[in-house]
């Protein structure tokens, strides 16, 4: 930016009584020049008037002749003293002229000084505007520099926050659904244990049924064969233990068929219990990690939200510190009513961040209580 700086030009007045000198001092060297001219002729006449006095007695002709020259001479000066007066008269004129002109320069230059020093002075005070201005523009931009960039900063933290937030949020879940899954396996195994211990024990009625009825087979069997061998007929007491151990192997492998049925009933009773157990803890597992999900989902929505929310409010700010700018480049308000504006705007921001934390938290407790209850 350029500014006109102040000069001193030179004095006007002293200008033109130094011009009023020269031209006397010309005037009176073109006069004595005249005087010299004028005493010269004067000194040539009475040369001539001495030469015709000497030259009188040379002849009529000759005094004529020198008659004719004089007066043609006395002519010739009258005619340069008419020439010369005219040439003073002029000259006098042109003195008057050149001293009105004179007198009008100085009014002129005098006019055009004052002129001058309306202009510079006019010149100073749009520089000083100008610099006014340029201050003004100056500290508004950098406080819409500080104004921007204090809400950016606020928004960095914001959205830190939020994130933070999120993965503690996350970690809980995580911890509460390791906790809830670890309750859901102690409790499969100790069901599965117990359905076990009860097969055991079913196991062993069941075996200890077979051994009672195998006990009574067996000393069944021991009777008839005694009771044949009082037979004396040994092709019909042969017939006999025949038939009875026929019949001793045929029971015996049915009672076997009906323990491995038994055996077998068990085991597959015990399968389908185990399984059962399995499937519904599978299923309070898959809940478990169903919901630690829906809430990981949910604390990142909420980060994402809160977070938009933020990247609004940095818009909003933008824009009230470009307001800002303008005003105070405008001179409406300075910079502390601009930083008392701008506090009470953070101020309200953070109380509406508070409000919408506290309901948040609110929500998450009502949440949390609601499904422990479930």
């Amino acid at each position: 930016m350029e500014y006109v700086t102040n000069t001193n030009p030179p004095d006007p007045d002293a200008r033109a009584k130094a011009e009023t000198e020269k031209f006397a001092e010309q005037s009176l060297e073109r006069r004595q020049e005249l005087l010299q001219t004028q005493a010269t002729r004067r000194a040539e006449h009475h040369q001539e008037e001495e030469l015709h006095k000497v030259h009188a007695q040379e002849g009529l002709r000759q005094e004529q002749d020198l008659d004719r020259l004089l007066r043609a001479d006395q002519k010739r000066i009258k005619k340069e003293e008419e020439e010369r007066k005219r040439e003073v008269a002029e000259m006098k004129k042109k003195q008057e002229e050149d001293r009105k002109h004179q007198e009008e320069e100085v009014k002129r230059k005098k006019e055009q000084e004052e002129q001058r020093k309306a202009y510079m002075e006019s010149l100073a005070q749009a520089n000083r505007a100008r610099m006014e201005k340029d201050r003004r523009e100056r500290e508004a931009e950098e406080e819409k520099g500080r104004l921007i960039e204090e809400a950016k900063k606020e928004n960095a933290q914001t959205r830190e926050q939020a994130d933070r937030d999120a993965r503690a949020q996350a970690q809980r879940l995580q911890k509460e659904s390791r906790k809830e899954r670890g309750n859901i396996d102690v409790r499969e195994r100790r069901e599965t244990e117990a359905l076990e211990e009860e097969g055991r024990k079913k196991q062993t009625q069941a075996n200890a049924r077979w051994n009672a009825k195998l006990s009574d087979l067996d000393a069944d069997h021991r009777r008839d064969l005694l009771r044949v061998r009082s037979i004396p007929n040994p092709t019909l007491r042969g017939r006999e233990e025949e038939r009875i151990e026929m019949e001793y192997r045929m029971e015996k492998t049915k009672m076997e068929k009906a323990h491995q049925k038994e055996t077998s009933d068990l085991i597959v009773e015990l399968r389908q219990g185990i399984s059962a157990i399995q499937a519904r803890t599978r299923a309070l597992r898959s809940a478990s990690e169903t919901e630690e999900r829906k809430g990981e989902t949910a604390a990142r929505s909420e980060a994402q939200k809160r977070k938009l929310e933020s990247d609004k409010a940095l818009g909003w700010k933008k824009g009230e510190a470009e307001k800002t700018r303008q005003r105070m480049a405008k001179g409406e308000i300075e910079d502390e009513e601009a930083a008392a504006l701008h506090g009470t705007a953070i101020s309200m921001d953070t109380e509406r961040a508070q409000k919408q934390k506290e309901e948040r938290e609110k929500k998450q407790i009502e949440k949390h209580i609601t499904g422990a209850a479930g």
